[in-house]
C-alpha cells in the first residue's frame, strides 16, 4: 500500500489510455511519455499497459508500507 503524505504538482496514475471511443467525444488520453511508461513498467516486470504513477516538477511525498521497487 502506498500512502501519499503530499501530492505534489502535477502527479498522477496513468495508463495506455482509452481506444476506439474518439467518435463519442472521448479522447485516447493516457501518460504523456509512453515510451518512459512501457520502458518503466518493462524494467518492472509488469504488464506494458499497466498503470504508472506520472510525475512532473515538484514529486509527491510517499509512504511505502511494503518492500517496494519503483523506476
Amino acid at each position: 500500500m502506498i500512502e501519499v503524505i503530499e501530492t505534489g504538482l502535477y502527479s498522477s496514475i496513468q495508463d495506455k489510455g482509452r481506444f476506439g471511443y474518439e467518435n463519442y467525444g472521448v479522447p485516447i488520453s493516457g501518460s504523456m511519455d509512453q515510451f518512459s511508461s512501457t520502458l518503466s513498467n518493462k524494467l518492472l516486470n509488469n504488464k506494458e499497459q499497466d498503470a504508472v504513477m506520472e510525475i512532473t516538477m515538484t514529486g509527491p511525498v510517499l509512504k511505502f508500507y511494503n518492500k517496494t521497487v519503483i523506476s
